[in-house]
């Protein structure tokens, strides 16, 4: 039953996210989702301590199931939209294109130009005087995936590694 419940209330959160994204809010889709996500996770904890125990396995299989879940969502939803392969996908759903058209549509101006888009509007970068600079949220998660990436012992340079 614990599963079930789990389920059930990352398709509520995923639902409220939907709700929220249609709502004029200060907040990026990552942070409506985080915003959603912690009020319907906070009453899903509630829900399996009371119903379980808080120190109980079905407990915590419901908090891992759940989180498990959402994180899979917000990549699938925000992070995997910015891969050049999605870009692909999107850009071939309505049309049949040659290599070579695609190869031509898709030019690496293009991509960067997309990429640089895209951090502007999630607030990672700014823009000015023709110059795109880092915001200091964007400082943070470069700092973040430097540090991930020491700690997973990735020792080339980020720009040595292609996108699949």
């Amino acid at each position: 039953m614990w599963f079930v419940t789990s389920v059930g209330f990352w398709l509520l959160a995923v639902a409220a996210h939907a709700v929220l994204c249609r709502l004029r809010l200060p907040f990026t889709a990552v942070g409506r989702f985080l915003l959603a996500n912690l009020a319907i996770g906070t009453a899903l904890a509630w829900l399996v301590c009371r119903s379980y125990g808080i120190w109980s396995a079905p407990t915590f299989s419901a908090l891992l199931v759940f989180g498990f879940l959402s994180e899979l969502y917000l990549f699938l939803s925000t992070l995997a939209v910015a891969s050049i392969s999605a870009t692909v996908l999107l850009t071939l759903r309505n049309r049949s294109l040659s290599e070579e058209q695609l190869s031509v549509l898709l030019n690496g101006q293009r991509m960067v130009s997309l990429r640089v888009e895209r951090l502007l509007a999630a607030g990672l970068l700014s823009e000015s005087a023709s110059q795109v600079r880092l915001t200091a949220a964007g400082t943070i998660l470069g700092t973040r995936f430097l540090r991930l990436k020491a700690f997973l012992g990735h020792t080339t340079a980020a720009h040595d590694h292609a996108e699949p």
